[in-house]
């Protein structure tokens, strides 16, 4: 798995076992908050994707896989096993 997403993986996952008040640890802890938010960035990227910039686009899907980060860690599921799926497709 890339370092980039390999880091962002550890931080989100980082904030499972020492919570603090900051943004990722309200949406490991609040489903709702969690699946709206996923919702509104994904509507996001659509948009973008249809009418925005290329630079917006990628911002958009930026934030996507933020939330798909978070909302899988919230489920104890890594990012690697994402990865690894991915991979299994490639063969």
């Amino acid at each position: 798995m890339g370092g980039t997403l390999s880091r962002l993986d550890a931080a989100i996952a980082s904030r499972v076992h020492n919570p603090t008040c900051g943004y990722t640890s309200r949406l490991l802890r609040d489903r709702s908050a969690r699946l709206r938010k996923l919702g509104e960035e994904s509507a996001g990227l659509l948009l973008a994707l249809t009418s925005e910039s290329d630079e917006s686009v990628v911002t958009e899907a930026a934030d996507v896989l933020y939330v798909v980060a978070v909302a899988l860690r919230a489920r104890g599921i890594p990012l690697s096993e994402v990865v690894a799926e991915l991979r299994r497709r490639e063969s």
